[in-house]
This record gives C-alpha cells, sequence and structure tokens, in this order.
C-alpha cells in the first residue's frame, strides 16, 4: 500500500499554458469563505461522511495557526520519534530516508514481508485493519506520517470498497489507535485529484473538492476525518495533497514515465490516448519526501489543521516526457496514438502556499533529473543500446 496521488496520465483536448505557477494562495477567512462553500459540497460519495462533521471551520480552506510545535526555535531536541505507515512503499521509503537524514528517529510501519527498510530506526509489522498491531505500533512515537493506503483510481472504479475500506477505514483506525496512545501530531498523505478537473489552473487550496472517482472520494473522507478529530483538540494534523510522483526507486510500471523509459529499453511501442498534450505536473518523489520533513518540523499544536498542495508548479506533457526520454537515452520511443479518454487535459499544482508556510520548495523535479534519478534509467546502460 502507498501514499495517494494523481494517477491519470493521458488526455486529449489542446494543451493550456505550461508555465510555472506563480498565483500566491490568498489567505481563507475561519469563517465560510465562497471556496469553502463550494469544497464543502462533494461528491455523493462522500457527502454521507461529511455532514456529520462538528459546526466548525471548513476542512479544505484552514490555514496553519500561528503556533507550531518548533522544537529548533524553543531551543528543545529537535528529533521527533515518528511512525511511517507505508514505509515499505514507493514514497514510505523515501519519507523514512530523508527523516533520518534531517536528524528524527523514523519508525517504520509496513505489512509482514517487507523486509529491511533502509534509515529506519525500527520497524513495526501491523496492518491499518489490525487494531491490535496498530496499538503496538503506535506506542512511543510523538508524530505519524500516514501514507499508507490504496492508490489506483482506476481500480477504484470497479471496486470501490476496498478503497473506503481501507483509506478512510484505515485512517479512522489509526486515529484512534493514536488517541488511546496519547500521540498528538500527524501528517496525511491526500491527492491532488480531490480537486478533479477543475478549468481553472493550477489549482490552489482554494479550488473546490470534486473527487471524480472513489479512491479520490475515499481521500476526501479521509481528510474530513482528521479534521474533525483535530478539532476536539487531540491531535494537531497536516494534509498534503500530492500530484504525481515520479523519480528514485520507481517500480511501478503503470506510471507514464517508468512506462516511456521500458519502452526505449525494449523498443516497443508507448501506447498513448488522444494525442499526448495532456499536461501534469510531475514531482520528484524526494521533492515529496522532503515536504513530509518540513511538515513534521512545523504540525499544528493539538486542534490545529492545515492543508497544502505540495507539487513543482510546471505542467509537463506526455510528448514532453517521450522528447526528454529520447534526448537523454539517445534511443527512439516509438509511439501508438490510441482512441482518446476522458481524462482531464491539464493537472497542475501551485505550492505557493507551502513554499512560504512550510519553508519548503522542490528542488528537483525538472523533467530530466526525474529520468536521470529513475530506477529504470540508472539499471540500464542505456546509452550503451
Amino acid at each position: 500500500m502507498n501514499a495517494g496521488q494523481c494517477t491519470v496520465e493521458n488526455a486529449t483536448s489542446p494543451t493550456p499554458a505550461t508555465t510555472p505557477a506563480t498565483t500566491a494562495a490568498s489567505t481563507a477567512s475561519p469563517t465560510a469563505s465562497p471556496a469553502c462553500r463550494a469544497s464543502s459540497a462533494p461528491r455523493p460519495l462522500a457527502r454521507s461522511l461529511i455532514r456529520t462533521l462538528p459546526p466548525h471551520s471548513c476542512p479544505w480552506t484552514a490555514r496553519q495557526p500561528s503556533h507550531y510545535r518548533r522544537n529548533l526555535l524553543e531551543g528543545r531536541d529537535p528529533s521527533v520519534r515518528v511512525l511511517v505507515t507505508g514505509a515499505a512503499g514507493y514514497l514510505g521509503k523515501a519519507v523514512v530516508a530523508a527523516l533520518a537524514a534531517a536528524g528524527h528517529e523514523p519508525i517504520a510501519m509496513a505489512r509482514p514481508g517487507a523486509g529491511t527498510i533502509p534509515g529506519a530506526a525500527d520497524t513495526r509489522t501491523a496492518d491499518l485493519l489490525d487494531p491490535a498491531a496498530l496499538r503496538r505500533a503506535v506506542a512511543g512515537v510523538e508524530s505519524v506520517c500516514h501514507l499508507a493506503g490504496l492508490t489506483r483510481a482506476r481500480e477504484s472504479l470497479t471496486d470501490p470498497l476496498p478503497y473506503f475500506h481501507v483509506n478512510t477505514g484505515g485512517t479512522i483506525a489509526l486515529l484512534r489507535a493514536m488517541a488511546e496512545a496519547d500521540v498528538r501530531a500527524l501528517v496525511f498523505s491526500s491527492t491532488c485529484a480531490v480537486y478533479g478537473s477543475p478549468e481553472q489552473q493550477p489549482m490552489t487550496e482554494e479550488t473546490p473538492i470534486a473527487p471524480p472517482h472513489p479512491y479520490a472520494s475515499s481521500k476526501v473522507a479521509a481528510e474530513a476525518v482528521v479534521e474533525a478529530q483535530a478539532a476536539t483538540g487531540s491531535l494537531g494534523a497536516t494534509i498534503l495533497r500530492l500530484p504525481n510522483l515520479a523519480g528514485g526507486d520507481d517500480r511501478d510500471p503503470t506510471r507514464l514515465i517508468p512506462r516511456v523509459l521500458a519502452a526505449a529499453m525494449a523498443r516497443t511501442p508507448l501506447g498513448i490516448n488522444g494525442d499526448g498534450t495532456a499536461v501534469r505536473d510531475y514531482l520528484h518523489v524526494d521533492d515529496a519526501a522532503a515536504a513530509f520533513v518540513a511538515a513534521i518540523d512545523r504540525t499544528p499544536e493539538p486542534g490545529g489543521f492545515a492543508h497544502y498542495n505540495i507539487g513543482s508548479g510546471r505542467g509537463t506533457t506526455i510528448l514532453d516526457v517521450v522528447a526528454a526520454v529520447e534526448r537523454e537515452t539517445g534511443l527512439r520511443v516509438p509511439v501508438v496514438h490510441k482512441p482518446p479518454a476522458p481524462e482531464p487535459s491539464a493537472l497542475i499544482v501551485d505550492p505557493s502556499r507551502a513554499m512560504t508556510d512550510l519553508s519548503w520548495s522542490p528542488k528537483h523535479s525538472d523533467i530530466t533529473e526525474i529520468l536521470q534519478t529513475t530506477r529504470f534509467f540508472r539499471v540500464a546502460d542505456l546509452r550503451g543500446r
């Protein structure tokens, strides 16, 4: 199980401008703003759960409170003992390594058979849906990075129940275990897919919520549960909404960049839905991991809640990725255009708020660097083929 991300990669309509996002996110009022009113009406899959929320600030436009648990500024030991759920996954391994490099003590939580996780101070075997194992996993930690979950958007359309069972129900089980153990800080991995396919790009935190599939709806529901729990004063929580992750130890052959590299290596045709002009925001997994470290360092005090878009702020088309692979490998990527699919023409994230509030910025998300650090690129001497 891995952290959620936008998984739609192909589309058909013409590409809008792909310059980096520069729109500054406006500060939201604690009362219901127009963006808040729009985002508080998700699609039916999550509506019934969200109706149960207490009448406090809007879940999707809350700003960080001014009071953080800033250990460094307060002269305390800056090291935090952090449980990382989904630690054996693609993002999880990167977050564990980044926490360790930052001087924290990452405790890896993984399912049986995960093996050793580099950088982890300890590994605890547990499943999100096993309450007893969860209680053992959270014992003695100070904070949690919750990355575990199901992430296949297309699969969720044909088999939705496991997505709500794991992504929403598993989050509820984790929050219950945290409350019993008095663990009062959480950073939750969500997805920019919660915004659906908005016409206005780039997407900000004020973009209305419109989940297009059960995967995104399960994340919307989980976000609502996290905020409701934070509103009780039992924990401080930060939600990070991620786009398409890439680079590093990416072993998923269904994602675009590994697919393009594999097509170059095998000289087999790459199937593309439509004309290849769909625009996506690709974020290096190490940049995503750095955002989790920044969020751990700035967790709101119990009762506080914040959410951020984490992305590169730049758009890259499918054909841009193909051209970059050809340029970097010296190999031609044969392309076969398939019929258009009903997918968004552009999904770009505006990370301005996270850059300001978390003192974070994407440093490795240029498409060339992403390619050069992708596992498929490293394991084969492509230039010599």
